[in-house]
């Protein structure tokens, strides 16, 4: 019994799935999609896992909400490991953007506060750094404070170019572990369905597994030493 429940717990099945990103992590190291077939999966992007836009590879701080993936991995009842994550481009956002003459809002990682200031540096899709003035920045519940803002936030920035290097945000959005708006609600789910499944994966992505496989099976080993050792203590049945 022991060991075809180890073996059953140890199992992991290959994974190659599409989707949508639906929430991401600070460190964006941990991701929920949406699969084309409806389903929300945990993704874990690790060190080794190959990121790829275009052929090209690509940096996991650049990934963003709404974006197009493929992942190809090992995926286990509590998460699916990355082994590579291919990012395909978001087509029809483009094209609505430029055909209606509208100029997008940059999105990017929050890097660093100038001293004690309303000052900050923000990390483009590109690699570069720009410097964004938030003095009278406001958000969905007021005034945004710098100060509010933790390292590789994801950032929504509206506002205006005052140079090449200094951009007036009058508007910030924190998307850290947000909710894409267009990620489709889960069919028949029940209030209190959808709470407790906000929970468990806000909880995955701040970086808590309830438990991982290999941890499982490491506790069932210990538990059958044990048993073993108990049985050898026994007196022997007269």
């Amino acid at each position: 019994m022991w060991i075809a429940l180890l073996a059953f717990v140890a199992t992991t099945l290959p994974v190659d799935v599409k989707g949508t990103i639906c929430r991401l992590s600070r460190n964006a190291d941990r991701m929920i999609i949406r699969a084309d077939d409806g389903k929300r999966l945990r993704v874990v992007i690790g060190d080794s896992t190959r990121l790829t836009f275009e052929k090209t590879s690509f940096s996991a701080d650049d990934l963003r909400l709404g974006d197009r993936v493929r992942v190809i991995g090992r995926a286990s009842h509590l998460r699916v490991d990355a082994e590579s994550v291919d990012v395909q481009l978001k087509i029809g956002e483009t094209i609505v953007d430029a055909l209606l003459g509208l100029k997008p809002p940059l999105v990017g990682r929050f890097g660093s506060r100038e001293a004690k200031t309303e000052f900050f540096s923000f990390r483009l899709p590109d690699g570069r750094y720009i410097r964004v003035e938030a003095k009278s920045a406001y958000g969905a519940k007021g005034r945004v404070w710098v100060s509010t803002l933790r390292s590789n936030d994801l950032l929504m920035l509206s506002g205006e170019w005052k140079s090449d290097q200094l951009y007036r945000a009058s508007n910030i959005r924190v998307l850290t572990n947000e909710e894409w708006s267009r990620c489709k609600p889960i069919e028949s789910e029940t209030k209190e369905e959808k709470a407790a499944r906000e929970t468990a994966e806000q909880k995955f992505l701040d970086g808590a597994d309830p438990i991982s496989d290999e941890e499982l099976a490491q506790l069932l080993k210990e538990d059958e030493a044990e048993a073993k050792e108990k049985e050898k203590d026994k007196p022997p049945k007269p």
